[in-house]
């Protein structure tokens, strides 16, 4: 009788453990200027051979992804955590289920520019090719692996604008699986705009499911008054493309 419960009392334990190694962890990813928060759509046990070891049995600890510390387990804060990526340490950082794509067969797949108050001579400046439309080689499907969670920086054309010194990507969540970047901010500074304006092109990526990413690319082009008007606009100049990342096979 004691041998049975002394079996008992193990596989009470074992089965106490299991339940402790099924609990989401939240990830969070270090962006420089404080951290993104996500709750995994795995459960820590699920994640061994990606994640440090020894896996964590407090549901409080958090997996934090920085560039430059590497991956690991923190039992801080989320305060603590965007403090130590940068941040403020706001109490009330927003904890959201991250949307995770899986890794496979990718293609772009471009939408149309649409110019909305543009005279034909902006117009014609944002056809294929030209800033506001999507490169047309992305429309080749390309092998893409994207670790977890799922950050724009993972993104092939994000690290092709930035390696060859077109523009930085500075991605910053602006709500759940979604992020916006300022594109060529520099040369988009040299036109001049009017009180309170300004010209430049805004990308938003949005990830719907684990098969497709929605990419909004957005172009404003705002001038002063006098120039608008020699111009023939009479209001600002926009051109928007909602283009999309499809996954499209292995």
């Amino acid at each position: 009788m004691k041998l049975l419960a002394l079996g008992a009392f193990v596989i009470s334990l074992v089965s106490a453990s299991t339940a402790v190694a099924q609990f989401n962890p939240v990830i969070a990813k270090c962006t420089g200027n404080g951290a993104d928060f996500y709750l995994s759509e795995s459960p820590v046990d699920a994640l061994v051979g990606s994640v440090p070891e020894p896996l964590p049995t407090n549901k409080d600890t958090i997996l934090v992804v920085d560039q430059k510390k590497g991956m690991y387990w923190s039992n801080q804060s989320r305060a603590a955590i965007d403090r130590a990526c940068g941040g403020q340490g706001n109490e009330e950082i927003a904890l959201f289920d991250g949307v995770q794509p899986r890794s496979g067969l990718w293609q772009a797949r471009l939408g149309e520019t649409r110019p909305e108050g543009c005279p034909a001579i902006l117009a014609s400046m944002f056809g294929p090719g030209l800033p506001g439309h999507m490169p047309a080689e992305l429309s080749t499907p390309r092998q893409l692996t994207f670790g977890v969670p799922f950050h724009p920086d993972q993104l092939e054309l994000t690290k092709t604008l930035a390696a060859s010194g077109i523009s930085a990507v500075d991605w910053r969540a602006v709500g759940e699986d979604s992020w916006q970047a300022d594109i060529m901010s520099d040369i988009f500074a040299q036109i001049p705009g009017g009180p309170g304006k300004g010209s430049g092109m805004a990308w938003r990526l949005t990830v719907t499911s684990k098969d497709r990413i929605d990419h909004n690319v957005t172009v404003t082009i705002a001038l002063p008054a006098e120039a608008a008007a020699l111009m023939g606009m009479s209001g600002d100049c926009r051109v928007t493309s909602d283009n999309q990342w499809v996954r499209v096979g292995d």
